[in-house]
């Protein structure tokens, strides 16, 4: 009769929740979002993911236990970022170094929008909105017309979270994540997605999630260009418009209808001088790390979760992600070809001298193979190192880092499931994880524990989701 065993993950993890007493309201200007793609140099039609992060002046009302938070964006800011049409990496240092150095710049663009919207607003809501300027938050364009967060956006591990989960310390801190499109030649907001931040709990970080309206105020008619105009028009008008998440039909509309009001006629726009350029560069980009957590200060946000084993199928398009499938298992590699892969990770991957030059040479190889593999067909024709054949299973001189993954599996032969404790039945799911994406039991055996932790990350191993609940049969 089958048994079902709960196993308890005691793994630092984050938490998110929706809550129905938690509401967002997200104000914005065309203007800003378009300054945003034009001084990013993405004027025109791009499949190209770019970003930024801004401060904001938020208000906040609270009423028993519901609360509301509205959102402005006052100082929209980049930072050297290398963009990709699956990626952006960054480095988080130079996130917080650039807000830092605008902390005066917010305050008083923060006093200017109190002086025209802010007070204003608070009347309207009899007193209770409390403002107060807050960094942190999020935008990026996804390539072509996605207009959900990816998967990896809501990537929930501790040490490499996605892009919505950018917070590690405070308490009842909002966030608010935003994506853009380029719908032709121009560049819209199409999702917010609003978030409290409820602090670190036994390492665990909390969240919730509340509904979200997302007002973006139009713009005088944009002057198209001489081609452009023979198909729509000399001009395009920019009128105002309404995204909603939670919230359905009219729902917010009355309320919406008060804010935008104030808010149209206070003729407020954001500051975008710090949206800069030369911070943006199109070519090789890869995401990894985490936010706001240590470690690598590469921060991943893009790209989606891959779930087989064959992650190398070669690419049908230019400009979507190349895959590639390998015909051998090993990868020989020169000591030339080693500097070149190290040389490649210190300037594409944002990696320190230090780390790259501390790496074994099996360890700079499996990074390197990391970090190419989400690169369109033409950009994967210009890495330094072809690599034709590829495989997990590489050869190398060295044993195994330790014997604990194969022992572990031998002591588990002939036992049931409930005599299994933590550390074992980690190995085990491990296991099964891999032999359900067609690894043999001889391959698994061969591999060193840094190529097992390599590839489980690379296939989107998530242990809480492939083994919370096992069923045993008895």
């Amino acid at each position: 009769m089958g048994k079902t065993i709960i196993i308890n993950n005691k793994d630092p993890k984050i938490t998110d929740v929706k809550d129905n007493n938690v509401f967002g309201v997200h104000l914005t200007t065309q203007k800003s979002l378009d300054d945003f793609q034009e001084k990013s140099g993405m004027k025109g039609t791009y499949t190209t993911e770019y970003q930024h992060h801004y401060w904001s002046a938020v208000g906040r009302m609270q009423l028993g236990e519901q609360l509301l938070d509205i959102c402005v964006p006052i100082v929209l800011f980049n930072y050297p970022q290398r963009t990709t049409s699956g990626s952006v990496s960054f480095n988080l240092a130079d996130v917080q170094d650039t807000s830092a150095k605008l902390v005066e710049v917010a305050a008083a663009k923060f006093k200017e929008f109190m002086e025209k919207c802010g007070n204003e607003l608070t009347e309207k809501f009899g007193g209770h909105l409390k403002w107060f300027p807050q960094d942190s938050m999020t935008l990026h364009v996804h390539p072509g017309s996605l207009s959900s967060f990816s998967g990896t956006d809501y990537c929930k591990t501790i040490t490499d979270p996605g892009i919505v989960y950018p917070l590690s310390v405070g308490d009842k801190l909002p966030s608010f994540s935003s994506i853009m499109v380029h719908s032709g030649s121009k560049a819209k907001l199409v999702r917010t997605e609003y978030r409290l931040f409820f602090g670190t709990e036994d390492g665990d970080k909390n969240y919730r999630q509340g509904k979200c309206i997302s007002y973006i105020k139009g713009r005088d008619p944009v002057e198209n260009g001489p081609i452009e105009s023979m198909f729509i028009g000399a001009t395009t008008e920019r009128k105002s418009y309404i995204f909603k998440d939670g919230f359905s039909g009219t729902d917010g509309d009355d309320l919406l209808g008060m804010i935008r009001e104030v808010f149209d006629e206070s003729e407020f726009e954001p500051n975008t001088d710090f949206i800069i350029e030369d911070n943006v560069t199109k070519g090789y980009g890869h995401t990894g790390g985490s936010w706001y957590g240590g470690g690598k200060t590469v921060v991943k946000n893009g790209g989606g979760k891959k779930n087989q084993k064959n992650l190398f199928t070669p690419g049908t398009q230019d400009e979507e992600p190349r895959q590639k499938i390998p015909e051998q298992n090993v990868i020989d590699y020169t000591s030339k070809e080693i500097e070149e892969i190290r040389a490649y990770l210190l300037e594409y991957a944002g990696w320190s001298v230090i780390q790259v030059n501390s790496m074994l040479d099996q360890e700079a190889l499996n990074w390197y193979v990391h970090e190419v593999e989400d690169l369109t067909d033409k950009e994967f024709k210009d890495i330094p190192v072809p690599i034709a054949e590829m495989s997990f299973n590489l050869k190398s001189e060295e044993g195994h880092d330790t014997k604990d993954f194969v022992e572990g599996l031998l002591k588990m032969d002939g036992r049931k499931v409930e005599e299994y404790d933590e550390s074992e039945m980690k190995l085990l799911l491990q296991y099964n994880f891999l032999i359900e994406n067609e690894f043999t039991e001889e391959e698994i055996l061969k591999l060193k524990d840094s190529e097992i932790d390599f590839i489980l990350d690379t296939l989107g191993y998530d242990e809480e989701e492939e083994g919370a609940v096992i069923t045993a049969t008895h």
